[in-house]
């Protein structure tokens, strides 16, 4: 088990500066945390200039330079460390590796842009029994998008909207390097232990008979990069030429078919393609739009909920303007959806998560189950099993 920083800031700060310490010589002079402690504890760190370290360090490597890095130059003061939370539920063995992948990819994707979107990674760690997995990357200037994109009238809503609708198009079409290997999964199931005879009966001739079809009758049979989490709050923006500066957090980024962008992401943003049994009218209705389109479907931008119905709107157009493929779009579209969310029912994340029934009484963990059965029941009858 790796070493447990989940608790004290102070040994973070600690490692974190033991790590520029040691990789550049650089000393540590503030500590800022960004954002909030979830899938990763993220510090804005500021460096003496590099008069007061070591010589013998100026500008130089690490001893190997590691894939997917840069140099970090003499002339930088300040850099970003991410240290992974080790109750997050990823796989510690391999999840740094493939966000410095995944950034490689991003960085490829989004070249041609006028602003490099995607910050540089300077040295990274894997988890191991004694520390937890790693990264120092480029700090990014900007205000993250969420906090400001309220505050903000129509016009200028729609310039950053445009420019996302850009951007997410050069991901779409990237064309994946012949080394990514596409994964077969139609043979593993993230079943729990949990459910009674019946349902399991139901739950494995489910398996067995249909969803291999099913992926199959409803997909584009195409490598997509997908960041897994692309929505405002990862997200950077100058909050004077309105442009934005970063795409951040790589953590759950992987390669699939390009309708499942749509089923992680883009929640802020009116995008996210809910499922058919969701509790939420609105996100039903929602789903309604993106599958059928917007011009179909007759709502109220003023109806209120969670959802910006204005932003989903607008979203929407810049996304046929920029040529996005949009749910709509999409064979089988919504019958993946379905699928993603039957099978997150069947193993719900935070039911893995220590943090998460600490803080609930048996009774509600035991009330939510009974829900999630309900709701696998209905996919069940959905698709005939």
């Amino acid at each position: 088990m790796s070493m447990d920083l989940t608790g004290s800031s102070s040994q973070r700060e600690q490692f974190i500066a033991s790590l520029l310490r040691d990789y550049y010589g650089r000393e540590c002079s503030a500590f800022h945390k960004l954002g909030w402690d979830s899938n990763n504890f993220v510090y804005r760190v500021q460096l003496l200039p590099i008069e007061g370290t070591r010589p013998e360090f100026n500008n130089e490597p690490p001893p190997q330079q590691q894939p997917g890095t840069t140099v970090l130059p003499s002339s930088m003061n300040e850099v970003v460390a991410r240290i992974s939370n080790i109750e997050a539920i990823l796989n510690e063995d391999v999840r740094v590796e493939n966000e410095v992948a995944a950034m490689c990819l991003m960085r490829n994707a989004l070249g041609s842009l006028d602003t490099m979107l995607v910050p540089d990674v300077f040295a990274w760690g894997r988890s191991t029994s004694e520390t937890p997995g790693w990264i120092i990357q480029e700090f990014k200037d900007g205000v993250q998008l969420d906090k400001a994109f309220d505050n903000m009238d129509l016009g200028t809503q729609q310039k950053i909207q445009k420019q996302i609708a850009e951007m997410f198009k050069l991901i779409q079409d990237y064309p994946l390097p012949a080394s990514i290997v596409w994964l077969d999964d139609s043979k593993t199931s993230p079943i729990l232990n949990g459910w009674d005879d019946q349902l399991q009966k139901r739950l494995d001739h489910f398996l067995a008979e249909a969803i291999v079809p099913l992926v199959r009758n409803n997909s584009v049979a195409r490598q997509t990069f997908i960041h897994g989490d692309l929505d405002t709050y990862n997200m950077l923006v100058d909050p004077i030429s309105n442009k934005l500066t970063a795409i951040l957090d790589f953590d759950l980024s992987h390669v699939a078919s390009p309708a499942e962008e749509y089923f992680y992401s883009l929640t802020n943003l009116g995008s996210m393609l809910a499922g058919p049994f969701d509790d939420n009218p609105d996100e039903i209705l929602l789903r309604k739009c993106l599958l059928g389109g917007f011009d179909n479907v007759d709502i109220a931008n003023d109806r209120g909920g969670k959802i910006n119905w204005i932003a989903a709107r607008i979203t929407d157009h810049e996304f046929i303007q920029a040529g996005v493929l949009r749910p709509s779009e999409i064979k089988g579209c919504g019958e993946l959806a379905n699928l993603k969310w039957f099978l997150e029912s069947l193993s719900p994340p935070y039911f893995h998560m220590p943090r998460w029934v600490k803080g609930h009484k048996l009774e509600f963990i035991e009330k939510k189950k009974q829900a999630i059965r309900s709701t696998i029941e209905k996919y069940l009858d959905h698709w005939g099993f």
